[in-house]
């Protein structure tokens, strides 16, 4: 019969039916979300902190390691060497023949800038080992037997003692 208003009884369990839809949607939809942040949350951390995340960081680290431990030997290289040249000619660096004296410049200047080089590369060092995702290569945060990186973060070069570019 068309036209003719449902009943009370009709009217109720038509609200019933639509409040019951709108529920099972909101907690599908729920479910469906609450699924893929957690999905993403579990594939960030397997990227981050998975077995060949983690070693590409310890190489990462060892590599870096390395690297700064070969310029502060390359530091001390020329640092003696700047030393030698100051106790060989043994005058006053004006009277200096000309050879001394540029290479002394020139030592000087490359000392300057691998310096400066080992202080960035210190800086990125420092700034990865102190985040929380690289907990792994401080000491005390490994598994029986594993081989730790040094906890210690590494020291800037930040005196330069006495040095200067001579004419």
């Amino acid at each position: 019969m068309k036209g003719e208003p449902m009943s009370e009884e009709g009217q109720i369990s038509f609200v019933k039916v639509i409040c019951i839809t709108i529920i099972f949607m909101l907690v599908f939809f729920g479910v469906v979300w609450f699924t893929v942040i957690a999905g993403e949350t579990v594939q960030v951390a397997h990227d981050q902190l998975g077995p060949k995340a983690i070693l590409v960081k310890y190489e990462w680290f060892k590599d870096m390691s390395a690297a700064l431990d070969s310029k502060l030997s390359t530091i001390d290289a020329y640092n003696s060497q700047l030393r030698e040249i100051e106790v060989m000619d043994g005058q006053d660096r004006k009277n200096w023949p000309d050879g001394d004296l540029n290479t002394y410049n020139s030592v000087t200047s490359a000392r300057l800038g691998l310096i400066g080089l080992y202080n960035n590369e210190a800086a990125q060092y420092n700034s990865n080992m102190a985040k929380v995702n690289y907990y792994w290569a401080n000491a005390g945060n490994l598994p029986q037997g594993g081989k730790a990186l040094p906890k210690e973060y590494r020291r800037y070069i930040d005196k330069i003692s006495g040095l200067q570019v001579y004419e």
